[in-house]
């Protein structure tokens, strides 16, 4: 299966998003989408390279509890994904060589 482009697994998770944010009051409808709010982060996760597994969290039915995902507290709908890094690494990290002689434009 080939892997979809983040920002189509983004503009996914929002289609999603916005059905449950109009969607009716039946209970039947909000299961359905809140269950298809998980298959879209688990698709949406499929599709990144989580090379340190940051995201071990996204499992189990309480998408809830997943790092970096936040929910509604009364309709449980996830309502946003924080995927930022609190502590990013710089690539040149390894190679402080690299890194001054950027800087001195050498």
């Amino acid at each position: 299966m080939e892997k979809l482009p983040v920002i189509e697994l983004l503009l996914l998770l929002l289609c999603l998003l916005i059905l449950v944010s109009i969607g009716s009051s039946d209970g039947h409808f909000i299961t359905t989408c809140l269950a298809s709010d998980s298959e879209a982060l688990m698709d949406f996760k499929s599709g990144l390279h989580d090379h340190h597994n940051v995201l071990s969290s996204w499992r189990g039915s309480n998408r809830c509890k997943w790092l970096g995902i936040e929910c509604d507290n009364n309709t449980k709908a996830v309502v946003a994904v924080d995927l930022h890094n609190p502590n990013p690494k710089s690539v040149f990290e390894s190679s402080s060589s690299s890194a001054s002689s950027m800087c001195s434009g050498t």
